[in-house]
């Protein structure tokens, strides 16, 4: 081969791997917005103009590459809101997608019909949710697998996952809910009101309500430094949980590969503020294996609960108003030091999740609420 000849190879893989050139995309009407999503490339960033937006369902299955991800943006939080009656309104099935700073308002007429507002599956890694409000769904945030393909290294950082109303439905709920996938990490997030009313005792498994839980043979899951308050601005709600590796188990045919052996495995819970889940456990280990539960903040909730023989777990340093440290149906505990506050009366959160909460409630309160 002559040098010209390779000269021209290497510049035709140069041209033929490299992400074409990034462009900066202002759009700000719908027609505008569904085009920019769907023509996007790798390294775009798609900043939507302060407004109102009323959008139908979207499907993405093209995506950014690694280190050239598709970004979708608000200047700043506060200035676009998106509403929605769709039943999963933005799915995304291919890598490297990351939304920031959008207030996401599920507005369907019954709560069973705004299932997501983001569903995440099959190829779409390192997807990146963050600095978002999002609001009335019945799982906020959905990752599950799609054609035996299940989506890994995926961030949610730093939302708002909350409800205006108690939801009436018999559909699960859980503001994060994840089958399957490896290295989610759920950090620093704000999760609130989002019980759910029913008039019978729980049955199901699906009756049970949950902050968030990853199960489905889901692995190396890091949730830390979030607050969650199963009730806060709303009526607290019977069967609701906060945190949980394993759930309320899976569906052998919804798990990645198999159930068999657990339902999340190598998961660590740490640093977490979880309040008001009162009769409920404020942490729920159900067939995790090798989980480490540390340094976390419990406040009238039904303490950590670890149940089935195949659950695991390191507990060491967790701080508990209310509820004890209780292994149950065979499950295996290193304790560890669980240190318990004892003035229950008097216990308050952490510094950084009583500024969370203050200014969640100010926020809340100008959210528009539906007419019951």
């Amino acid at each position: 081969m002559t040098k010209r000849a390779a000269l021209t190879v290497l510049v035709f893989l140069a041209l033929w791997n490299g992400p074409a050139a990034a462009r900066a995309i202002t759009v700000a009407n719908v027609a505008d917005i569904l085009t920019a999503l769907q023509r996007a490339q790798p390294g775009d960033v798609i900043t939507i103009a302060p407004g109102r937006y009323v959008l139908p369902a979207i499907r993405l299955h093209h995506g950014g590459t690694l280190g050239h991800p598709i970004v979708v943006r608000a200047p700043r939080l506060g200035d676009v809101t998106l509403t929605t009656k769709a039943t999963e309104f933005i799915k995304i099935a291919a890598p490297d997608w990351v939304f920031e700073n959008l207030d996401i308002a599920g507005a369907c007429d019954t709560d069973t019909d705004c299932e997501h507002a983001f569903h995440i599956v099959a190829g779409a890694d390192r997807v990146d949710i963050r600095h978002n409000r999002i609001h009335d769904f019945n799982a906020h945030i959905k990752g599950n697998g799609e054609g035996g393909r299940f989506p890994d290294n995926v961030r949610i950082e730093g939302n708002w996952l909350f409800g205006t109303h108690v939801r009436h439905t018999d559909n699960p709920i859980a503001p994060i809910d994840v089958v399957g996938g490896k290295h989610w990490i759920v950090r620093d997030n704000l999760i609130a009101d989002y019980g759910k009313t029913f008039d019978h005792p729980a049955t199901r498994t699906d009756d049970y309500g949950y902050a968030l839980f990853f199960k489905g043979n889901s692995s190396g899951t890091l949730i830390e430094r979030n607050v969650v308050l199963c009730a806060d601005q709303l009526p607290h709600q019977p069967y609701t949980r906060g945190l949980s590796l394993g759930g309320s188990a899976t569906g052998p045919q919804f798990c990645e590969d198999t159930c068999d052996k657990d339902e999340n495995r190598d998961s660590t819970i740490r640093n977490n503020v979880v309040l008001a889940c009162p009769g409920e456990p404020g942490i729920y280990l159900f067939r995790a294996t090798r989980a480490r539960v540390a340094d976390n903040v419990l406040i009238g909730t039904g303490g950590i609960v670890a149940a089935a023989p195949d659950t695991s777990a390191t507990v060491i340093d967790n701080k508990l108003a209310g509820g004890e440290i209780v292994a149950q149906v065979g499950a295996h505990l290193d304790l560890g030091h669980g240190v318990h506050i004892h003035n229950e009366a008097n216990a308050a959160p952490p510094a950084f999740a009583g500024q969370r909460i203050t200014a969640y409630r100010a926020y809340w309160s100008t959210v528009p609420k539906p007419k019951e």
